[in-house]
């Protein structure tokens, strides 16, 4: 019941710290003021993220509760991540290299496919970000870099045992895997 409410406070801070970094961006104007709060926002926001995925990953490999309902939350709460950052590149505006003149494009399909490119660190170079959208973007890759290194291993960790066995089973409790 304890974990139940520290994940559900946590996602509820999830959930806060987004929509308040998204009223930052389409509600304070310009400046030095609403870049500071951006990027500190910003920062609150992707760390409550990683936590809240740190702490799915812990529960999936000790093996507490359903695995596949902690995925399905943690599929849930990146593409909610993916979203926010979207949002606010949306509002700020990214750069459009495709179309002549490279004007700036407000679509929010166009941040959102921004977002995912940054995210996985693709970087095909076809929008790019201006002013503070730098430093968001540069935060938004790190994250992607984290959270992807943290899924491939949890990943490892937990097909490993399966794939020892040889049987498509885990080994059975001191059974000896050579």
């Amino acid at each position: 019941m304890k974990e139940l409410v520290a994940a559900t406070a946590a996602f509820a801070m999830f959930l806060f710290s987004g929509g308040l970094w998204i009223g930052i961006a389409r509600l304070v104007p310009e400046g030095t003021p609403r870049s500071v709060l951006l990027v500190g926002v910003g920062a609150l926001f992707a760390g409550v993220f990683m936590w809240l995925l740190i702490s799915r990953v812990r529960l999936i490999l000790a093996g507490e509760g359903n695995m596949l309902r902690h995925g399905a939350v943690a599929v849930l709460e990146l593409a909610l991540m993916l979203g926010a950052f979207a949002a606010v590149y949306q509002i700020l505006g990214i750069q459009d290299n495709t179309r002549p003149g490279r004007p700036l494009s407000h679509a929010y399909f166009d941040s959102l496919y921004y977002s995912v490119v940054t995210f996985t660190t693709l970087g095909y170079g076809d929008f790019y970000p201006r002013g503070v959208g730098r430093v968001l973007a540069g935060m938004e890759a790190l994250t992607g870099y984290v959270i992807l290194g943290m899924i491939a291993s949890t990943a490892a960790s937990v097909i490993s045992p399966y794939s020892r066995a040889g049987k498509g089973e885990p080994p059975e409790e001191g059974e000896v895997v050579e």
